[in-house]
């Protein structure tokens, strides 16, 4: 995996990387852990921005680079923690989390449960309280393919893919799909 899909510091390809991979780790060993979005990203039809919140709709059709975006300033930088795209690691760990924590010892491998797109992301794919990492859409990352042209990476199940799972990693140039949204990730400064 690592020959094909890397968590870089830097990008000439167009895809946005982490914020600073470096303290991300330093964080979730100095802290014990990070946070997840429970949902997949939801846009509020009201003031546009990014919300939590299962009533609002899922953001798809969203490019990688403005999903970071909009990841990044779910909060303002006076905070002591910092919010950004999911990276790899925090998705792997995560999925890892999921299958420890749940019924579903094989979650990791769990395929999409919809097949078509769920605007609330209610799928009953949600193990431990966190909604939809194998169903529904997937979700950009800050990971980068060696994919000629097809940089950006997303992960996770989708309505119309029966070959992908929790654990999948797809890759894709810059531009918004329907299928695909995001999950913001929320870490400890250091």
């Amino acid at each position: 995996i690592e020959r094909f899909y890397q968590e870089l510091a830097t990008s000439n390809e167009g895809n946005t990387v982490a914020k600073n991979i470096t303290n991300f780790k330093n964080s979730v060993t100095a802290n014990g852990g990070y946070y997840i979005g429970r949902y997949e990203a939801r846009k509020n039809t009201t003031s546009g921005k990014l919300t939590e919140v299962n009533s609002d709709s899922v953001w798809n059709r969203i490019t990688q680079p403005d999903a970071a975006t909009q990841a990044r300033n779910m909060y303002d930088e006076q905070q002591p923690f910092t919010s950004d795209l999911m990276n790899s690691y925090a998705w792997d760990t995560a999925t890892l989390f999921l299958q420890n924590c749940g019924t579903n010892k094989k979650y990791s491998r769990k395929e999409s449960l919809n097949s078509s797109l769920s605007q609330t992301g209610t799928t009953n794919d949600n193990p431990c309280n966190i909604f939809d990492m194998a169903s529904n859409v997937f979700e950009w990352t800050t990971e980068t393919s060696s994919e000629s042209s097809f940089h950006c990476v997303s992960r996770g199940g989708c309505y119309n893919s029966s070959y992908s799972y929790a654990s999948h990693r797809g890759y894709g140039n810059t531009y918004g799909y329907d299928n695909i949204g995001f999950r913001p990730l929320l870490y400890v400064n250091v």
